[in-house]
């Protein structure tokens, strides 16, 4: 009824496709997407302590929000926006290319990182706590 209406739609796994009615939780998304994977300790992995995947979500969808804006300017026309929390995947970019190809996976390393040094938490000589990134 309103071809300038732009409407944009958040799902735990899209529109379509075979997961399209399952139950999406920012947690499950984490852990499906591979965050958690790079999230931790060595022995524990652990969620990141916002709510990543809905945020990516929400932020994919204000991107592609803007971006119709745009669109419409210039063509007149709406659009129809599908944004799926499962976008974090996207995210995981670095980790999934230092594995591919069954390259072994960055490990899990807390605030530490998997292959820059010093990077991460550091004993002062107070006993306190450093941070550093170099």
């Amino acid at each position: 009824e309103n071809p300038r209406l732009i409407l944009c739609d958040i799902s735990g796994y899209g529109n379509d496709g075979p997961y399209r009615d399952k139950k999406a939780y920012d947690l499950l998304i984490q852990s499906e997407a591979g965050f958690l994977s790079v999230t931790g300790t060595p022995e524990t992995p652990s969620k990141a302590g916002n709510s990543i995947a809905d945020i990516a979500a929400g932020m994919y969808a204000h991107t592609n929000i803007l971006a119709a804006l745009l669109q419409r300017g210039k063509t007149g026309k709406g659009s129809v926006i599908d944004v799926s929390m499962q976008s974090l995947g996207e995210w995981m970019s670095f980790p999934l290319y230092y594995a591919y190809d069954g390259a072994d996976a960055p490990p899990r390393n807390g605030a530490a990182h998997a292959t820059i040094y010093p990077y991460g938490p550091f004993k002062a000589g107070d006993g306190k706590t450093i941070m550093l990134g170099l």
